[in-house]
């Protein structure tokens, strides 16, 4: 049985094994993301790439401004892996990871997803 071994992150550690009829998850960041996953289970798989908050950041932009402070940053949604599941759905947070690994992953998943 063949099987793929994606190590996104070495600390802490996340590692994602695609095999034949499952895919299994060791997110050490957020542990309850951790386990297996049948193919036939999964609805859908989504890559939310960071994204800013632009709403947020200029508001508090605005704020830093009036109050005379230059403390003002950028405000960004990180980025994540939402696994959308029959009845529910896990989201492993990507900070940190490799970013080659993970596209191919992706096509991997996707692939498999379709069969």
């Amino acid at each position: 049985m063949k099987h793929e071994v994606y190590e996104l992150r070495k600390t802490p550690q996340l590692k994602i094994t695609l095999n034949k009829v499952d895919l299994h998850v060791i997110d050490v960041f957020d542990p309850i993301n951790s386990g297996t996953y049948f193919w036939n289970d999964i609805k859908s798989i989504e890559l939310n790439k960071e994204k800013i908050k632009w709403i947020f950041s200029i508001f508090n932009g605005l704020i830093d401004l009036f109050a005379g402070t230059a403390a003002s940053k950028v405000y960004k949604f990180k980025s994540n892996l939402k696994i959308v599941l029959d009845g529910s759905s896990i989201i492993i947070k990507l900070h940190k990871v490799d970013l080659e690994r993970m596209e191919d992953m992706l096509t991997s998943m996707e692939a498999k997803l379709t069969i």
